[in-house]
Parts: structure tokens; C-alpha cells; sequence
């Protein structure tokens, strides 16, 4: 095993309706193959899933999702947490508790290059700037749609929690 040799191995699971109910034997299983991290994927109707939005999950899945893992973790003592920038309006701050979500970085920290030199600010995004191979790119980066996709959605800026998640994933947001 490859966290036999020392390496940190973090297993990646997609949440949707058909694999959230499995998540605590998913941790256990992660654990016990040597992972010494989770992380959760919520599933957003993209890519090859698009037209697919019977896969996600409700907040309240979401939610009941993450406390399972978290109670997985505890007992596997690996940690989870979610790859992907979860609302904080949307899951509950009990079950943030021991599986953490982060700001979104795409479009900002974070980018993705299609193999046409599209600069894309996410691999879950469709949304592109601009070709590399035609612009710079700071030019591409700083381009008004770049920023428009960077921008916290005008319901968000009310938010207490807006520091926490910055109104969640880009690439999702951007598809309501």
C-alpha cells in the first residue's frame, strides 16, 4: 500500500442520492485500505452528468451525509472533509463540524486548461475565458467574465457566514 511507504493517501468519494447512504462503510473502508483522509464530493449536474440533477443531493441529505462521515472519521480516525465549497446556509454548522468545508478557489487559486488551450476556472466548470494560446494569461485571468464568476452572489453578501464559504462553489452557482 502506498501509505505503507509513507505516503498521505486521500480517498475520493462522490456524494449523490446513490452513494451518500453508503458514506460511513465508504470512510471505513477508505481507513482500512490506508487512507488517511476523505474527501467528500457533492455531486453537481455537470460534464457527463449533466441532466442528471435527480443525483443530488437535498440539504438535508447533504447534511445527514456529512454527520455520518464525520462519525465514520471518528471512528476510523481519518480525517473528512468536503473538496468542494459547501454553503454554510444550506448544511447545518453542526455537520460542518467534523467534516469541514473551505472557500471556493476557482477562478482565483485554482484553474483548469482544456486541450484546446481553453482557460476554464474549473475542471466542473463549462464556463471559458479565452484561449492561452491566443491571450496571456493575466490578460484571461482578469478578463470581466473571470471576474463576474469570481463575484459572491448578491444574496450572499448579507451572509454572517460569508467569510466561511464565500457563497460556496463557483461552478455551481454559476448553473442556478
Amino acid at each position: 500500500m502506498l501509505s505503507g511507504l509513507g505516503a498521505f493517501v486521500t480517498a475520493s468519494a462522490l456524494l449523490c442520492r446513490e452513494t451518500a447512504p453508503g458514506i460511513r462503510d465508504t470512510v471505513l473502508h477508505a481507513s482500512a485500505l490506508g487512507a488517511r483522509a476523505v474527501v467528500l464530493n457533492p455531486f453537481h449536474p455537470s460534464g457527463a452528468g449533466s441532466g442528471r440533477a435527480d443525483l443530488a443531493l437535498s440539504r438535508a441529505e447533504l447534511a445527514a451525509a456529512a454527520l455520518e462521515a464525520a462519525a465514520a472519521s471518528r471512528i476510523a480516525r481519518v480525517h473528512v472533509y468536503f473538496g468542494t465549497a459547501v454553503r454554510r446556509c444550506e448544511v447545518p454548522a453542526s455537520a460542518l463540524e467534523g467534516c469541514p468545508s473551505g472557500p471556493c478557489v476557482c477562478g482565483s487559486g485554482k484553474w483548469a486548461i482544456g486541450p484546446d488551450g481553453e482557460l476554464r476556472p474549473c475542471e466542473q466548470s463549462p464556463v471559458g475565458f479565452g484561449s492561452l494560446l491566443e491571450e496571456s494569461f493575466g490578460e484571461l485571468e482578469s478578463c470581466a467574465a473571470a471576474d463576474a464568476f469570481r463575484a459572491e452572489p448578491e444574496s450572499c453578501r448579507s451572509c454572517g457566514s460569508l467569510s466561511d464559504c464565500r457563497g460556496g462553489c463557483r461552478p455551481e452557482r454559476s448553473r442556478r
